[in-house]
């Protein structure tokens, strides 16, 4: 889709600060006269007229105009899609990212963007390798561009690579910091769990012994037996 000469139809359903600050850029290089000059002197080399073809409601960013003589011709599209990414890089864009952006400007004199691109001081993209999301900042993103991109893209992008690519027997962020106190009780209740009958016959009393030694009220008894076979498992005792 496309939008009219002052600026770029939106198709973001979560717009990030950072990504109206793109917008806005957009708008100023239609009206850049250094942007332009180098814009009409690429449409002169490669027989597009100085103001850009008419624009097509259905085309669109990856589309060729029909009346382009260069459509048919790989090299000349080749050397096309180089020429907007310089002028990417003269402007401080990602071409990856702005390329088609720019050559459908070149064709129409229209800043036409989509969806399936990243128009952004922040790019989301998945490490395959160890299953990771880097995140690719602008040098231009601020502090606050890049938490607000974080907040607003969390759930709809950053979280479904997560998801993608988690294992869900690693215990990363499952597992708590325990109060030393805590695994010294764990401790004494596991290593007098075979205390034998003439100290005690149950957990309840058990459950005495630990609170006469560790204080505080006295604990369940299936809390102790609980307590018995998490430690079996951590010590892997069979």
């Amino acid at each position: 889709m496309e939008s009219d000469q002052k600026g770029p139809k939106k198709h973001y359903a979560n717009e990030t600060q950072s990504f109206k600050k793109v917008t806005n850029y957009l708008i100023f290089l239609t009206e850049d006269r250094e942007f332009m000059y180098w814009v009409k002197e690429i449409r002169k080399d490669f027989d597009i007229p100085e103001e850009g073809f008419k624009s097509n409601a259905k085309s669109t960013l990856d589309d060729f105009p029909k009346e382009w003589s260069g459509a048919k011709d790989e090299k000349m599209v080749i050397i096309l899609n180089d020429m907007a990414e310089r002028l990417c890089v003269m402007v401080s864009l990602d071409p990856y990212n702005f390329r088609t952006c720019f050559r459908y400007f070149i064709f129409y004199g229209v800043m036409s963007i989509d969806s399936k691109y990243q128009y952004d001081l922040i790019r989301v993209q998945p490490d395959k390798g160890y299953g990771s999301v880097i995140l690719e900042i602008s040098q231009y993103a601020t502090k606050r561009d890049i938490l607000d991109y974080i907040s607003l893209s969390y759930k709809t992008v950053i979280e479904p690579i997560q998801k993608k690519y988690r294992d869900k027997d690693i215990k990363i962020g499952k597992i708590r910091d325990k109060d030393p106190k805590v695994q010294e009780r764990n401790d004494f209740i596991f290593n007098n769990r075979r205390i034998s009958d003439k100290k005690f016959r149950s957990y309840r009393d058990l459950a005495k012994m630990v609170q006469e030694k560790f204080g505080g009220p006295l604990l369940d008894y299936a809390y102790i037996g609980k307590i018995i076979n998490t430690e079996r498992k951590i010590r892997k005792e069979v």
